[in-house]
């Protein structure tokens, strides 16, 4: 089967799983983006259309071309589905022949909304590109993805995270784009592996999204994840490392000095920040892009013989 896998633009979140389940899947993924998508669309010489990007960028061209082509959209906005992006999706969603989640609350808004089935499958992780360099953390420092600004950033927790990591006395260090905030230069993704293998913590207590690529990169790389509960795959697929010896996160609430509070118990326990790690690390070689590929490819699959 032939696809025509569209992203909005290149960029971690949509072009690397993209390539990554292209790179796996037994079907023939070509991947296009704002400068390829008009010609490629024209050709009309494909069985399915999976889209990786937001519907208002390219919907009216594909359902403006006349042509029957199922389109599968991939939906990774989370819990704030208020947000006003996701109305203007809703008209192009229930055109859809298929729709993907990547969290569990957005699976559940857009059943009742939409006209076909809708499936939640997480993103992804290639484990043998993020990988532990170090046989023990780094002690006491804690990475955090400054990408967002406003709203967005306490969505993510960002703000929450930098306050209580200041008042533990821990050193903070960034990645991203947000101007309002102290970062490192966003150089590419193949130099992410050695930033998550620097850091001893990744904070990201978010409750605007699921499981994010960049969580299963740091639990890759052995890094203990401080995420929020409850917020798609990481409540269904997780357990809190403070509470069980098999735990692989460590689960706050979006307040600092409940973030606070975690991270000094983990200062106060090595031994545990290492078994927490490893842990972490076992969980993410279970959720490959390899096996998310092969959920895709079976969905697409069920997606295009509804449509014959």
């Amino acid at each position: 089967m032939k696809v025509l896998c569209i992203i909005d633009r290149p960029g971690w979140c949509w072009e690397v799983g993209a390539k990554a389940v292209a790179k796996h899947s037994r079907h023939d993924i070509t991947i296009v983006d704002a400068e390829t998508i008009k010609p490629a669309l024209e050709c009309n010489n494909h069985d399915l259309v999976w889209c990786r990007a937001l519907p208002y960028f390219c919907g009216d061209w594909l359902y403006g071309l006349g042509h029957d082509t199922p389109v599968v959209w991939t939906f990774t906005s989370g819990n704030h589905l208020c947000d006003e992006r996701v109305e203007k999706c809703l008209p192009y969603l229930r055109k859809a022949a298929g729709i993907i989640c990547q969290n569990s609350y957005a699976r559940q808004y857009f059943a009742m909304l939409a006209n076909c089935p809708v499936v939640e499958i997480t993103n992804g992780i290639d484990c043998e590109q993020f990988a532990p360099v170090e046989p023990l953390p780094s002690p006491g420092i804690v990475g955090m993805a400054a990408n967002v600004t406003g709203a967005r950033a306490y969505f993510k927790g960002l703000p929450q995270s930098m306050h209580a990591a200041k008042c533990a006395g821990l050193q903070i260090v960034y990645t991203g784009k947000a101007p309002t905030w102290p970062f490192l230069p966003q150089t590419g993704h193949e130099h992410m592996p050695a930033w998550y293998n620097a850091i001893t913590y990744y904070c990201q207590p978010s409750t605007a999204e699921g499981c994010s690529n960049s969580v299963w990169e740091a639990m890759a790389c052995g890094r203990v994840c401080l995420i929020c509960r409850d917020v798609g795959w990481h409540g269904e697929n997780c357990v809190c490392g403070l509470e069980h010896e098999s735990g692989q996160v460590v689960y706050v609430r979006q307040d600092p000095g409940d973030i606070l509070e975690k991270l000094q118990w983990l200062e106060d326990h090595p031994d545990d920040v290492l078994r927490i790690s490893q842990n972490a690390r076992r969980m993410a070689e279970e959720w490959q892009w390899s096996r998310i590929a092969g959920m895709l490819d079976n969905f697409f699959e069920e997606t295009r013989a509804r449509k014959k």
